[in-house]
C-alpha cells in the first residue's frame, strides 16, 4: 500500500517548517537590533519589491517555453524568434535587477524603472490593441486584467522606489539634506532578512526551471507555479537558517 503523501505534500511539509524556522531566526535577530537613524538594508516594504522581481524573472522564465513552443496556430517544431528574444532580455534585465539588489548597487533603482518602464509600455499596447479587436467586451480574458492589476502594482512599486528612505539609503542614494552623512548600515534583523531572502530566491529560481513550461496554461497555473517555487524557497531559507544558527553556536 502506497505512502499516503506525495512528493508535493513533503515539499509543502519542509516549507512551512523552513519558512518558520527562517521567522524564528529573523525574530531572534530583532531582539538584537539596536534603534537606527534610517531604514537600510532589504527589508520592510523593500521585500516585497524583491519578491514581485522573483515573480518576474517566472513569468521570463515561462516566457522563453512558450516562444520555443511556437506562434499560436504555427506547426510543431516552429519556434516564436521575437517572442523569444524578449523573454530573454526579460529575464537578463530581471537578474540584473536581482543581483544589483543584493549587491546593494546603485544601479538598482535604475534598472528598475527601466523595467518597469517597459512593463507598461508592454501592457498599454497589449490591452490596448484587444480592445480594438473587441470593443463590445474588452475585459473578458484573464490576461488583460491581469495587466491591468501588473500596471497599478508597478505604479505603486515606482512611487515607493522614488520616495523610500530605505531605498535611499540602501542603495547609495541619499537626500540632498542627508549629504555628507555617513551611509547607513543595516541592522542585524535586516542582515538576517537579506541573507535568508538570497537563499529563498535561490531555491525559488531552481524549481522555477521545472515548472515554467506549465505557467503558459493561464494565470492559474501561474499561482500553482508560484506556490512550489515559493515552497521550495522557503525550504532553502530554512536550512539556511539552520546553518547559520550552527555556524553561531557550534555544538560542544
Amino acid at each position: 500500500m502506497g505512502s499516503p503523501f506525495s512528493a508535493w505534500h513533503w515539499v509543502l511539509v519542509l516549507g512551512v517548517l523552513g519558512g518558520g524556522y527562517a521567522i524564528m531566526a529573523v525574530v531572534r535577530a530583532m531582539r538584537l537590533s539596536v534603534p537606527e537613524a534610517g531604514p537600510a538594508g532589504i527589508g520592510g516594504w523593500l521585500v516585497i519589491v524583491v519578491l514581485g522581481e522573483l515573480c518576474s524573472l517566472l513569468g521570463g522564465m515561462a516566457g522563453i517555453t512558450g516562444s520555443l513552443a511556437g506562434p499560436t496556430g504555427s506547426g510543431a517544431g516552429a519556434i516564436d524568434y521575437a517572442g523569444l528574444g524578449s523573454a530573454l532580455v526579460w529575464v537578463g534585465l530581471a537578474t540584473a535587477i536581482l543581483i544589483a539588489a543584493f549587491r546593494r548597487s546603485r544601479t538598482f533603482k535604475p534598472l528598475w524603472k527601466i523595467q518597469g518602464a517597459l512593463f507598461i509600455a508592454g501592457a498599454v499596447v497589449s490591452v490596448g490593441s484587444y480592445v480594438l479587436m473587441r470593443p463590445d467586451d474588452p475585459f473578458d480574458q484573464p490576461g488583460i486584467i491581469a495587466a491591468v492589476a501588473g500596471v497599478v502594482l508597478v505604479a505603486l512599486g515606482w512611487w515607493y522606489v522614488n520616495v523610500s528612505r530605505r531605498v535611499r539609503n540602501t542603495f547609495g542614494q541619499a537626500a540632498p539634506s542627508q549629504a555628507g552623512r555617513p551611509m547607513q548600515r543595516p541592522g542585524p534583523a535586516v542582515n538576517m532578512v537579506e541573507r535568508l531572502l538570497r537563499w529563498f530566491a535561490t531555491g525559488f529560481v531552481l524549481a522555477g526551471f521545472p515548472t515554467a513550461p506549465a505557467i503558459v496554461a493561464g494565470p492559474n497555473a501561474f499561482v500553482d507555479a508560484f506556490v512550489l517555487c515559493a515552497t521550495v524557497g522557503l525550504v532553502f531559507a530554512g536550512v539556511a537558517a539552520a546553518v547559520i544558527r550552527l555556524r553561531r553556536h557550534p555544538a560542544a
